[in-house]
């Protein structure tokens, strides 16, 4: 009986690993890649036919404006005002938009977003990217 031996590639068709034994190691490295690359890599197995697509979870570094649009929208329709406030803190571009935070101050500050720092956008993006990564987990 041969054992399973797991490949990961690119989209390209360039061996990334080899070699790989355990399944479960295979898919978090494959993972890794994704993440890592940006881009989807292919986990192939030895005794299976065909590729598995394993895509970049959404990060703070691979967040896009129109996921950020996305979720503000979900946010503005299950009624979730600070989340879309973080949305548009995340859409601005460090000072050159001013955001009036209202009564969602102290709440964004336990975040570390404050709307007039220049990096607030960056963090707002980087929460962004967490809640969207939580509910592609879930």
């Amino acid at each position: 009986m041969s054992k399973t031996i797991y490949t990961i590639s690119s989209e390209g068709g360039q061996e990334l690993t080899t070699g790989i034994q355990i399944e479960r190691e295979a898919r978090r490295i494959a993972q890794q890649h994704a993440d890592n690359m940006g881009e989807t890599v292919y986990l192939s197995a030895s005794d299976a036919s065909g590729d598995e697509a394993v895509t970049p979870r959404c990060t703070a570094a691979t967040i896009t404006d129109s996921q950020i649009r996305r979720l503000r929208r979900e946010a503005a329709a299950a009624g979730d005002d600070l989340q879309v406030l973080i949305c548009r803190i995340a859409l601005a571009s460090g000072l050159t938009e001013t955001v009036d935070p209202g009564d969602h101050r102290s709440a964004l500050e336990s975040l570390g977003i404050i709307p007039e720092h220049i990096d607030a956008d960056v963090r707002a993006r980087a929460e962004c990217a967490s809640v969207i990564a939580d509910a592609e987990a879930q």
